[in-house]
């Protein structure tokens, strides 16, 4: 009960950003946000033959391709949504950390607050397998993230661990694409 303002507050940051991100990829076709999201991380590691990403399933576009599709992006739109949404972020996190002492709250909800999905893990032990929540909050515990975890694709997605001895076994683009805050 006593996160909950917290909550709703960076659910909410989480909400505007993605109306940002949605608006900055408006010029795209579905099409072309497919290909750029299956292509982009492989252009990335181009020199990298060792680096696979799981989610990628089709040929990369060429050099000229992507840049064209990029040129249709609002970059710097995306790029002040993340920074909104981190000092959002940075603004409420001290609360949210306070008011998650010392309760006794173990399990996880789920739930869809403006239009975000999102998580919340109480103080116990969780495992998170792969969560497709847009905003993914522990409030403590031992926990464990295995594969994607709050990895929006053409949206933010934030994962906010509050404490713990945390372990992580996930692979390529799959701890938040946006931002990932983990504390």
């Amino acid at each position: 009960e006593p996160v909950r303002p917290s909550i709703r507050a960076i659910a909410l940051a989480v909400s505007r950003a993605n109306v940002a991100v949605a608006d900055a990829l408006k010029n795209l076709t579905q099409k072309e946000r497919d290909q750029l999201i299956q292509s982009l991380p492989q252009w990335a590691v181009d020199t990298e033959p060792m680096i696979h990403f799981d989610f990628v399933n089709t040929p990369q576009a060429s050099q000229d391709e992507i840049l064209r599709l990029l040129a249709k992006v609002d970059l710097p739109a995306i790029y002040r949504a993340a920074q909104e949404l981190s000092r959002e972020i940075e603004q409420e996190l001290p609360t949210l950390k306070a008011k998650s002492q010392g309760l006794t709250w173990k399990g996880l909800s789920r739930f869809n607050f403006a239009g975000i999905r999102v998580a919340v893990g109480g103080v116990g032990d969780n495992v998170y397998k792969k969560e497709t929540a847009d905003l993914l909050i522990d409030l403590g515990g031992d926990d464990r993230y295995e594969g994607r975890v709050a990895s929006g694709i053409c949206s933010a997605s934030v994962l906010i661990d509050v404490a713990g001895d945390d372990v992580y076994d996930v692979s390529d683009a799959s701890v938040g694409n946006i931002i990932n805050i983990i504390t």
